[in-house]
């Protein structure tokens, strides 16, 4: 009893502790834990087992420690839903999650078990012979440490067992250099259905993400009144948890203000349910097909925002503050700079050199003058 050494087959010295806990309500209970690495360790541990014991959270902490993946999904799913952070994306994610790692205790989670768990989703296929992508496991293994953040937060864990380990995100490549001109949008507007162009024409003049523009309601709209033409977003409808004014162009105005009212209060509503659209995913395909624009994700419409409101000379600090951009690294791979940008660059340059010299010339012949009517008193 007590804390006591032993060695491995390998000739390693291990501690052991091992002693009897009584509760408070006077039953006894074993306490072994084998493998401890140093002797102060396996005191430790027996030290917090006996004030467990004492204040009658023993059994407590052991439920904790034996809670599974799956159970922790179930706590954590309906919060989720209700406060709809990436709900949907959420639920498709642990899918996976809980059909491998589901029965597995979450507080013995390993870094071996993530790479297994790499590796597993990896040789999966799915649709036309495909495996999951490098973001896509990324985003479930980001997941899953969310899980793990929220169950140490609701006392259902001790401790994320993957908190603070590297090597669990790959590195992924995934900058795209994709953005519309604004003909080529004129294009892709003709091509759309008559419920599809207001959403497009939201997303490309406003830079808005598409969950936001689906999400979006009548009282976040002024279209009248002194404060015309903005979209106000408090801080629990952005990706970035920060409010923002979005303000509207012309023909922004003019499309929203010709969409009828429905009484779900959604701007953009399906017209067979009555609620908003849940996904427009195969409306933009025909769209994009027609406009001969297939490489054209709906997301580079919010590119195409950034890069042409910064070609068009918006400072950037202003495109930041409209598109909900909180950090300067996230904005530039959305601020696309090509060879055109950069011969502009070169003739602004050359501008700016041309009106100093200018300016210098015309000091000089004022100071000049100035001497000739001095020297002529």
């Amino acid at each position: 009893m007590g804390v006591t050494p032993y060695k491995l087959k390998n000739g390693e010295k291990r501690w052991r502790a091992d002693t009897w806990l009584v509760l408070p309500d006077g039953r006894s209970v074993r306490y072994v834990k084998h493998g401890l690495p140093t002797k102060e360790m396996a005191e430790r541990l027996l030290d917090k087992a006996r004030i467990d014991a004492f204040e009658g959270r023993y059994f407590e902490r052991k439920k904790r420690n034996g809670i599974t993946v799956r159970e922790l999904w179930n706590i954590y799913e309906p919060i989720c839903k209700e406060q709809n952070r990436g709900w949907d994306r959420a639920k498709s994610h642990f899918a996976h999650m809980i059909e491998h790692l589901g029965n597995r205790r979450a507080a013995s989670l390993t870094v071996d078990d993530m790479i297994g768990y790499r590796e597993t989703r990896r040789a999966e296929k799915f649709g036309a012979g495909k495996t999951p992508a490098v973001s896509t496991l990324n985003r479930e293994v980001s997941q899953l440490r969310k899980l793990l953040n929220f169950a140490v937060q609701a006392k259902k864990l001790d401790r994320n067992p993957l908190a603070g380990i590297r090597g669990l995100i790959v590195p992924e490549d995934n900058t795209r250099d994709v953005w519309a001109t604004e003909e080529e949008f004129a294009r892709l507007l003709k091509s759309a259905e008559d419920e599809l162009r207001p959403i497009l024409l939201v997303a490309y003049d406003c830079g808005m993400r598409k969950s936001e523009i689906l999400s979006l309601k009548w009282s976040q709209v002024i279209l009248r009144g002194e404060e015309r033409g903005f979209i106000r977003l408090s801080s629990a409808d952005t990706k970035s948890r920060k409010p923002r004014e979005i303000p509207l162009t012309a023909r922004v105005r003019g499309a929203l203000d010709e969409l009828p009212r429905s009484m779900s209060g959604y701007v953009f509503t399906n017209p067979k349910t009555g609620t908003r659209w849940n996904q427009i995913k195969k409306k933009f395909q025909r769209a994009r097909t027609g406009a001969d624009m297939e490489h054209l994700r709906f997301h580079d419409l919010r590119r195409s925002f950034v890069t042409n409101a910064r070609k068009r000379g918006l400072p950037e600090s202003v495109i930041m503050r409209i598109s909900g951009h909180k950090t300067r690294t996230v904005f530039d791979r959305y601020n696309i700079i090509n060879d055109e940008d950069v011969r502009e660059a070169v003739k602004v340059i050359e501008a700016g050199q041309r009106a100093e010299l200018e300016a210098a010339k015309k000091e000089k012949l004022g100071k000049d003058t100035v001497k000739c009517r001095e020297g002529a008193l």
